[in-house]
């Protein structure tokens, strides 16, 4: 790929890969003016999956398939920036309840209440689903927190609490439909990514990497509407002095 070096930039899903298309083309040409470094998105959600190799294993597998998606050889890649969803992963199990009161819709299996901070699922057997898969998210959020690299690229998990709507508008929106309304509304108010910058900065809880991610799993915090977004701003403003 000549001389052009990539940002590989992991989401969870379609709608934060929509999402992030609006904002990091120009975020990436205001930080590199002659264009010697792009970015790339790739979506999977990999982290509430347990993997028998590791978690390390299902990101490298991960990168492998976005060099096959995006054409691009390892030695074009940069830097790793993933961006995950914190989902129900910081609560404790307590805080997991059976819906006792049919006000869970026919499609639900469960639902965030903000107002007492508490997950309700249909079933005592989904609440140990839930329980369990985000048990297995925390678990490799911790490893990748502390992991530098993947295949000797540099590496950086980021995360919005709990997911990319609830960071937007510290609601919780039901359907699919709600989720996208979220993010186009979003994108009327805050049209630059210098407004996105400035709304993640008034969401983050440091500006200290580690510290973001030890202060997410304070009690007060567990379903805070909260980003390290601001962190990822400035880490890929650093690139430009890389090698």
């Amino acid at each position: 790929m000549s001389n052009t070096k990539v940002v590989l930039l992991i989401v969870e899903g379609e709608l934060d890969r929509y999402f992030y298309r609006e904002y990091l083309g120009s975020f990436f040409a205001s930080c590199f003016e002659g264009g010697d470094i792009k970015y790339r998105v790739t979506s999977r959600d990999v982290l509430a999956r347990h993997e028998p190799n590791g978690i390390k294993y299902s990101i490298e597998a991960q990168l492998e398939s976005a060099l096959d998606e995006h054409k691009l050889e390892l030695d074009d890649i940069l830097y790793i920036a993933h961006l995950c969803d914190t989902d129900g992963s910081y609560l404790e199990e307590g805080d997991f309840l059976i819906n006792q009161d049919d006000s869970l819709n026919f499609d639900q299996n469960y639902k965030y209440v903000l107002s007492n901070a508490k997950i309700y699922a249909k079933s005592l057997d989904y609440r140990d689903q839930l329980i369990a898969s985000w048990n297995v998210k925390k678990r490799n959020q911790a490893e990748l927190k502390n992991c530098k690299k993947i295949k000797g690229i540099p590496y950086r998990l980021y995360y919005n609490s709990m997911f990319l709507e609830h960071f937007l508008t510290g609601k919780i929106p039901r359907y699919t439909e709600d989720k996208r309304d979220c993010i186009d509304s979003f994108f009327d108010e805050f049209c630059s990514y210098e407004d996105l910058a400035n709304y993640a900065e008034n969401k983050k809880l440091s500006d200290d990497y580690d510290s973001s991610w030890e202060l997410l799993k304070l009690p007060r915090n567990k379903m805070v509407s909260a980003t390290n977004l601001n962190i990822f701003f400035e880490d890929i403003k650093l690139l430009k002095n890389s090698d």
